[in-house]
């Protein structure tokens, strides 16, 4: 094992998160670091995990890797636009490396033990989350008139084990962008309903917990103790017709390139409950 390169990588983007694929990397004394893109297994978070595997398990899961011969199977040499990809790779970007790449949907038969064993290691690193921010959210009232606003509320956590600092949801600065995606659950058959797109703006916010009063400018950055969390409240004017409807808030902390220290970044994507709209 001495002769194999490291560190080892494993990539993976999906849809609707062009902008931050799920990043691992193991490195030999045993360190499985995980970066997170959004919703995966325990629900809406962005942020990282540092798991403690061992110097051995890491070196069987390496080893797996050879045994499987992956480096041999068809590569992807051509990207799609927006294509779906894994990305395994050994050694470094700049040095001695091997690497290939598959479509997310159509992995090689020699890649799937691999790639099962990679994702039960996943469930394990989330006992070690490192600097973590989760959300949920909710409505406000679970039925509503067409021709009100809409109100909800929604929570930010740290659940990770040290601080993080997160862009003010009522600063100006425009480092955070809120949305609301809303869609008729189950629109009628014979129409294509387009899903609409409503910009959550700074003054339309109201700090619930902890109480604050915010200006109209720009605001620092936030830090989260680890446990801390924040819970805002929203109204914004849309119509909907009456019947069901779904929702997805986006909250859009930038990418890497604008992050720095424990500054946390991705887009956090947060499903609230059904939204029954009774005529107005």
């Amino acid at each position: 094992m001495k002769d194999l390169l490291w560190p080892l990588r494993i990539h993976q983007n999906f849809p609707g998160n062009w902008r931050m694929p799920l990043g691992a990397y193991f490195t030999q004394d045993g360190t499985f670091h995980l970066d997170v893109p959004g919703v995966l297994r325990r629900g809406p978070e962005i942020g990282s995990y540092v798991h403690d595997l061992g110097p051995a398990r890491v070196r069987a899961f390496r080893a797996l890797i050879e045994q499987q011969k992956i480096w041999d199977t068809p590569d992807l040499k051509v990207l799609k636009p927006e294509q779906h990809t894994v990305h395994v790779m050994v050694g470094e970007y700049r040095g001695p490396h091997r690497a290939v790449t598959w479509p997310i949907g159509d992995l090689p038969p020699e890649a799937l033990p691999v790639m099962d064993t990679f994702n039960k290691l996943i469930d394990e690193a989330y006992a070690s989350p490192r600097e973590v921010l989760s959300g949920e959210a909710r409505w406000r009232a679970p039925t509503t008139s067409a021709r009100e606003p809409l109100a909800f509320e929604f929570t930010l956590r740290n659940k990770g084990r040290d601080p993080i600092t997160v862009h003010s949801p009522t600063s100006s600065s425009g480092d955070l962008t809120i949305q609301l995606l809303v869609s008729p659950s189950a629109p009628p058959a014979a129409e294509r309903s387009s899903p609409q797109w409503v910009d959550i703006t700074p003054t339309a916010l109201e700090w619930v917990d902890p109480p604050r009063r915010h200006g109209t400018g720009k605001e620092k950055p936030l830090e989260l103790a680890p446990g801390q969390s924040l819970r805002l409240a929203a109204t914004s004017s849309v119509y909907l017709s009456p019947g069901e409807h779904r929702a997805v808030l986006l909250l859009d902390f930038g990418d890497p390139g604008n992050g720095s220290g424990n500054l946390i970044y991705g887009i956090l994507a947060i499903d609230l409950p059904p939204l029954h709209v009774v005529p107005g």
